[in-house]
């Protein structure tokens, strides 16, 4: 066989190798859901305590965006409006079924936000 060959036929045994073991390794998880196995497996008390050491990020609001407008980011429980991430603390995690995040523009055609410039919204979902 000819050398450009021979690394035609290593490189596609290697991706078909790749392939598979990432087959392997189950379902990947949705970086915007926390479930219930992971709130089960958490010793966090409150979802402030569980969203902060599993998804960061998801606490931080950007500031400012275009022409100086401040942007939050807004929690809703069973569909309800409760305010800002403070309320996060008052959710004992007990009672948390699974918590989501949706970005801003999912998170613009949520009712009860008014003139509010949202960020992110965290939806929890009780028991």
């Amino acid at each position: 066989m000819h050398a450009p060959v021979r690394v035609l036929l290593l490189l596609m045994v290697v991706a078909f190798l790749w392939g598979c073991s990432s087959l392997s390794q189950g379902p990947t998880r949705d970086r915007n859901l926390i479930s219930l196995e992971e709130i089960q497996a958490s010793d966090a008390r409150s979802a402030y305590e569980l969203i902060h050491r599993l998804r960061p990020l998801w606490l931080q609001s950007r500031g400012e965006r275009s022409l100086r407008l401040q942007t939050t980011v807004v929690v809703y429980q069973d569909g309800a409006m409760l305010g800002g991430i403070e309320t996060l603390e008052g959710i004992p995690i007990e009672i948390v079924r699974s918590v989501r995040a949706l970005d801003a523009a999912e998170a613009g055609r949520l009712p009860g936000l008014g003139s509010r410039h949202v960020e992110r919204a965290i939806m929890i979902s009780t028991r």
